[in-house]
């Protein structure tokens, strides 16, 4: 079935609830925090709905049924894509594309310096979509000193440093897919920085979690 890519509509509202609910048990069992969102993990996206940036929505239905969403966030002439967010039987199929399409097409609109999406760097899945989508200018990174002597895993290096980007624990397999993606690790050799350096597999000894991709619209 074809799935078509839309603005929100208040009908969407209970939908995009479920799906940012999925989202934060998702990122709980990717960061290893268990019960984060705490009692009401669907809360998040009332205060979402509230914030004075926010610029648009859109969904991603199929079959009357929305299957994932997308917003977009403007300070000034800047734009940034948040959430981005489609269920899990979904993944993999083109939706996150045609959702990170239609809000770089609206960021033109609007003539945008630039449109910037920030998944952890132990989402490779997410990155390798955002990266196919044209966000290929890695722009800000958040080190991290993380002081509670978990193992991490090594593979990553920036301008000749070394980092580790994925905590290690017990995991699924279903986990490890969801982390990985169909393109595993290899997708990390993909993102660039302005200078055309590549970030690529390496041994490491530090923590990277998130990064800003940033797609110049012209």
């Amino acid at each position: 079935m074809s799935v078509e890519i839309r603005g929100f509509r208040p009908a969407d509202h209970a939908a995009c609830r479920d799906l940012w609910i999925e989202m934060v048990a998702d990122h709980g069992r990717l960061y290893d925090e268990p019960g984060l969102g705490g009692d009401d993990p669907g809360a998040g996206f009332e205060e979402y709905l509230t914030r004075l940036n926010l610029s648009g929505m859109w969904v991603a239905e199929q079959a009357d049924v929305v299957v994932g969403f997308a917003g977009l966030l403007i300070e000034d002439r800047h734009g940034e894509v948040r959430p981005l967010v489609v269920t899990e039987s979904m993944r993999d199929t083109g939706v996150g594309s045609r959702l990170l399409a239609q809000v770089t097409e609206e960021a033109r609109n609007r003539r945008l310096r630039h449109l910037a999406l920030r998944p952890a760097a132990r989402n490779l899945a997410g990155m390798h979509c955002a990266h196919e989508a044209g966000f290929d200018v890695l722009t800000e990174v958040t080190l991290v000193n993380d002081l509670t002597g978990r193992r991490w895993r090594e593979g990553l290096s920036l301008h000749d440093l070394p980092f580790d980007y994925l905590p290690v624990w017990p995991v699924s397999r279903r986990m490890v897919s969801a982390m990985l993606g169909r393109s595993g690790v290899v997708a990390m050799a993909a993102i660039g920085s302005h200078d055309g350096e590549r970030v690529v597999p390496s041994g490491s000894s530090r923590s990277v979690p998130p990064v800003t991709l940033t797609r110049y619209t012209k």
